[in-house]
């Protein structure tokens, strides 16, 4: 049995080859042999940062509603649903570890590095707006073009985190 991937015949591109998986791993390896994948992951990377940006949204009006508690439980809540990771766990993670599930394949998702770090900012606790902080950090020096006040947010947070 052949592994999907693996080729029979260098001249014969990926997408015709024999399959013995699922549709899906056929469907995937295609689009992968049409270069298009960036495309997708694009239009992938778009509707996470709606999510986070709705999130945000409703973390914010808790906020301003002055429940704190709500305002907590849509962040973690939000996050858990937006990017399969809840709130808990990526308080946890290390700095590089962090910012690798942003940098796939090494190049950075500026785009949702800061609409992570823009939803972990309004963590209550001190270890979310701390990975906020390092989320903006890794976006500045990915040399990729940032939002215009990031400087100021990462002053501010290193001001609040002291």
């Amino acid at each position: 049995m052949r592994l999907i991937g693996a080729s029979v015949d260098a001249s014969v591109p990926k997408w015709q080859e024999p399959c013995n998986g699922t549709a899906l791993e056929w469907e995937r390896d295609f689009l992968r042999s049409l270069s298009l994948p960036s495309m997708f992951q694009q239009d992938f990377i778009v509707r996470q940062v709606q999510q986070l940006a709705e999130v945000l949204a409703r973390v914010l009006f808790h906020k301003r509603a002055a429940d704190e508690a709500e305002a907590q439980e849509a962040l973690s809540n939000g996050l858990a649903a937006a990017l399969g990771l809840g709130l808990d766990a990526l308080r946890t993670l290390s700095r590089d570890g962090l910012v690798a599930r942003y940098a796939p394949e090494g190049a950075m998702s500026v785009e949702m590095a800061v609409a992570v770090a823009e939803v972990l900012q309004e963590d209550a606790q001190r270890a979310g707006r701390l990975r906020a902080l390092w989320l903006y950090e890794a976006a500045l020096a990915s040399g990729a073009p940032v939002p215009f006040d990031i400087h100021e947010r990462i002053d501010l947070l290193r001001e609040e985190l002291g």
